[in-house]
């Protein structure tokens, strides 16, 4: 039994060992790592995963409904500057939403933020707070997703009118607007728990991107 667990260690950690390898690897094909992803999902944090990058987001292990996240993004130096008020979930607003899944939700004036990925009030704003501190936005992406049945079809002019220069909204449809791009696997995927990612590379070529910022 005890060379079992050792040997199922041992193989966890050279997993991890090759996973980070081949993240400093790909990272040494980024131009600036000084860059900032704003993500209305998770996807901004595997990014910078991706290129073995510290988080300079406090995007990261949370996801915003769309209307509240186009009004983050209206507005981003105004609620960036404001303190973040956790929550039971019981008070957000989509309680109603998958009620099966318990987690805190995050206040800044009249955006909500999920936090999926927290397991404490303190830790939410700790890491919050250090991570905004790290944005940088003379190289910011801003990312979107279409995937939510609560997307309205006014979204898309208002993200087009964000004044932001580097921009990408990934879309179940196939819209003419010059910032999106369409994921035709994006309708098969119902259950937004299914991971966007393999989808959305797929589509777009990230590491360009980035070292165009």
């Amino acid at each position: 039994m005890k060379l079992k667990k050792y040997l199922a260690k041992t193989y966890v950690s050279f997993l991890d060992t090759k996973k980070k390898t081949i993240a400093y690897l790909r990272g040494k094909t980024i131009k600036n790592r000084d860059f900032t992803i704003i993500s209305d999902n998770c996807w901004g944090g595997f990014i910078y995963q991706r290129y073995g990058i510290k988080y300079q987001t406090p995007t990261i292990g949370l996801f915003f409904y769309p209307e509240d996240y186009i009004k983050f993004l209206e507005r981003l130096d105004y609620y960036l500057s404001l303190d973040v008020e956790v929550k039971t979930r019981e008070f957000s607003k989509y309680a109603d939403r998958r009620p099966e899944r318990q987690y805190y939700i995050g206040m800044l004036d009249d955006v909500e933020i999920q936090f999926l990925h927290y397991k404490t009030p303190e830790e939410i704003v700790e890491k919050w707070n250090k991570r905004k501190a790290r944005i940088n936005m003379d190289k910011c992406l801003i990312k979107m997703s279409n995937r939510s049945v609560l997307f309205t079809s006014d979204i898309y002019d208002r993200f087009e009118k964000l004044p932001y220069k580097n921009k990408i909204l990934f879309t179940r449809e196939n819209v003419n607007f010059p910032h999106c791009i369409y994921v035709p696997e994006f309708e098969s995927i119902i259950d937004n728990t299914v991971s966007e990612i393999p989808y959305t590379m797929k589509h777009c070529n990230i590491r360009r991107i980035i070292n165009e910022l």
